[in-house]
């Protein structure tokens, strides 16, 4: 959930100085409706547009890339209004390439979500999708052994590490590709 509203209150600076417009327009994509992880991550964005006071649809985009960008852009069609979309898993990639193909411009439609699979570091490079949040697998990995250790060692108790507060964008996406590679990010 923390995740979804660091995503959603992190997108805002990709309105530049003058903010997101005033009667802000997201499309928020769901590619597991009703599975935990997709509802948490949706509430977390929605509670921060709440806030803000941003106007938002929810649309179930599914998993598939193909059916994502279909789906997309359907939607975009009828709705050329979007001023942002955000999704709850890797459908940033499938709204990358909505937005491509109707002629939008790189930035005109500010996208995130979540994860680094190539496509979204594709994304990420070429203008497109504006950032994703990195759960950062690596270390939902270590830190547990290294938890387990610890316990077993000295009796030090277990605790609780929210990984899933890293923001990649543009600043930074050449050095997360490579670690991204190496199964590090």
């Amino acid at each position: 959930e923390q995740a979804g509203y660091n995503l959603a209150k992190s997108a805002m600076k990709y309105f530049g100085p003058s903010g997101p417009p005033k009667e802000l327009k997201v499309l928020l994509g769901i590619e597991g409706p009703g599975l935990v992880w997709a509802e948490l991550r949706s509430k977390g964005i929605t509670t921060y547009l709440n806030e803000i006071g941003a106007k938002y649809e929810r649309l179930d985009i599914t998993m598939d890339r193909s059916t994502q960008h279909s789906r997309f852009l359907g939607y975009l069609k009828t709705h050329p209004d979007v001023d942002m979309i955000l999704v709850v898993g890797t459908g940033s990639a499938g709204a990358r390439l909505a937005v491509e193909s109707l002629g939008y411009k790189p930035g005109q439609i500010v996208i995130g979500g979540f994860d680094l699979i190539p496509e979204i570091l594709d994304g990420i490079e070429d203008g497109y999708i504006q950032l994703t949040v990195d759960q950062q697998p690596y270390l939902q990995g270590y830190l547990p052994v290294v938890q387990l250790y610890l316990m077993k060692k000295y009796g030090l108790s277990a605790w609780d590490v929210d990984t899933g507060l890293a923001i990649v964008d543009k600043d930074d996406v050449a050095n997360i590709r490579e670690l991204s590679q190496k199964r590090i990010r």
